[in-house]
């Protein structure tokens, strides 16, 4: 799981990365490239919320359970269609575990079981004209895996599959001449009941990722 350290960390490498991705430092593109990329994942809303509930108790047991935030790799493909767009075909697979907090009377307990997600899209992105940066616009698909999502090691029904919509941002720095960077941030939108309490969360699952772009054709 990421700490407050690490989450610090990422938003330190965002800034830098940003900074040096000004106008001067502008290249062209090829028209196809590949970005295997390192990514950090982050859940900042519960799939279920005071779903563990006893109003017996005083002040009544409530919890929550959320995927966990974590760190993964992917790969992107990009093919220019045109001048300023582009669509994009990514993978990525992130460590994320299941966590329920439970909250009575002061005290906080509850558990972590370890699992996985997969998380594939397709999306276009528009690249502004004289700019190292780009908008991304799609859709995507969210499967989870390991211990923490098998039926048969829980002894109850999941839901482990997703889909919704992806929005984001990217931008290309040169931290040399011959290394390139992709820094992109992208939120996977879409509303899911993965531990099958009965109601879906609206969830906006958040990835920030790092990679080298390397170009497969001549711009």
């Amino acid at each position: 799981m990421l700490n407050a350290l690490s989450v610090r960390r990422c938003a330190a490498a965002a800034a830098v990365l940003a900074a040096i991705a000004l106008p001067p430092a502008l290249q062209a593109q090829a028209r196809t490239q590949i970005t295997p990329f390192f990514t950090s994942f982050f859940a900042p809303l519960p799939y279920g919320k005071d779903v563990i509930e006893d109003p017996t108790t005083t002040p009544p047991l409530r919890g929550d359970e959320r995927l966990t935030n974590a760190p993964g790799l992917g790969v992107r493909f990009e093919i220019k269609l045109a001048n300023s767009i582009g669509f994009e075909g990514q993978f990525a697979g992130v460590f994320a575990g299941r966590q329920a907090t439970v909250t009575s009377a002061g005290t906080t307990a509850g558990f972590f079981l370890s699992g996985n997600a997969v998380m594939l899209s397709g999306r276009f992105a528009y690249h502004p004209r004289r700019s190292n940066f780009r908008g991304i616009l799609g859709f995507g698909w969210q499967h989870l895996g390991g211990d923490a999502w098998d039926p048969n090691k829980l002894g109850a029904s999941v839901n482990k599959s997703s889909v919704g919509g992806v929005v984001g941002f990217g931008v290309r720095a040169n931290v040399t001449p011959r290394l390139p960077l992709d820094l992109t941030v992208e939120s996977f939108l879409h509303s899911s009941d993965p531990a099958n309490f009965g109601t879906k969360q609206f969830q906006a699952d958040i990835m920030l990722s790092v990679g080298v772009p390397i170009a497969l054709g001549a711009p």
